[in-house]
């Protein structure tokens, strides 16, 4: 609002990627470096040398940066097993992800790298972080959960023998074997029922 400067001047120095023009006393430029908020001084100086000074605050924030983190699958343990599954998270920025596991889920899973691992029942919560770097802001943590079942495996049984032919009043022996190639069996039946004379072990 005074006389035309012919130069200006600020103190300190801007952040890294900004310069001001001297003539005009423009900032312009891209900022590569994050700066706290900071309170400059700007000259204008007239062509004798006459100058006054104003003030201003300028502050570089960094870029902020999301997480993706895909649905987990429920997993279903089958007899004295574990399950794994490949973490897939991502950030917007590009930069590696982070995996840890939520309270009270270390008694269900266990991390080693992007792998989660369920050994027993219940509800494993993984969290995905990225804390930043000289450009990005740390990212909101991302969490997903997925259930474990308990399961057992069905049995898979076949008989050494498919046909039996027994002589009236002689005892059978041992006419066939199981094999079971399955889950354990906790018991078996027989349909139709069974001669009269011989038993059924179930």
């Amino acid at each position: 609002t005074g006389g035309a400067a012919s130069f200006y001047s600020i103190s300190p120095a801007l952040p890294t990627g900004l310069s001001l023009d001297s003539t005009t006393g423009l900032i312009s430029g891209t900022p590569s470096a994050y700066t706290a908020n900071t309170t400059y001084s700007l000259t204008a100086q007239n062509a004798a040398g006459t100058g006054n000074t104003t003030t201003f605050n300028l502050a570089v924030q960094k870029q902020t940066q999301t997480i993706t983190f895909p649905v987990l699958n429920a997993a279903v343990l089958t007899d004295a097993t574990t399950t794994t599954q490949t973490l897939a998270a991502t950030a917007a920025s590009g930069l590696p992800i982070t995996y840890s596991l939520a309270a009270g889920s270390s008694s269900v899973c266990s991390l080693s790298g992007d792998t989660v691992t369920a050994s027993v029942a219940g509800t494993c919560t993984v969290n995905a972080n990225q804390s930043g770097d000289s450009v990005y802001a740390a990212a909101t943590q991302a969490s997903r959960s997925f259930t474990v079942y308990a399961g057992l495996v069905a049995p898979n049984i076949s008989l050494s023998a498919s046909q039996g032919t027994y002589t009236y009043g002689l005892d059978v022996g041992t006419p066939y074997t199981v094999a079971n190639a399955g889950g354990p069996a906790s018991g078996y039946t027989v349909s139709p029922a069974i001669g009269a004379g011989l038993t059924f072990d179930a």
